[in-house]
């Protein structure tokens, strides 16, 4: 059962390039991992990190209307 603020969501999936980010958010964590075989993959330096990803996806939230805990 999903408790406050994300009613709706258990876990967002981000992609990008050749790297994905599993967020659950019931959990509080954050997974990342990378795509096999990806076909024209980015290079690392312009990739973002975790942490940059998590923070993306929390000011998209807040831009949403969602309540964000601070210390998330």
């Amino acid at each position: 059962m999903n408790v406050p603020p994300f009613f709706q969501f258990g876990i967002i999936t981000v992609i990008q390039c050749q790297n994905w980010f599993t967020i659950d958010l019931r959990k509080d964590t954050i997974t990342p991992g990378v795509i096999d075989n990806y076909v024209g993959p980015c290079p690392t330096n312009s990739l973002d990190s975790a942490e940059v990803i998590q923070q993306k996806v929390r000011t998209i939230l807040k831009q949403n209307g969602f309540n964000i805990p601070d210390d998330w």
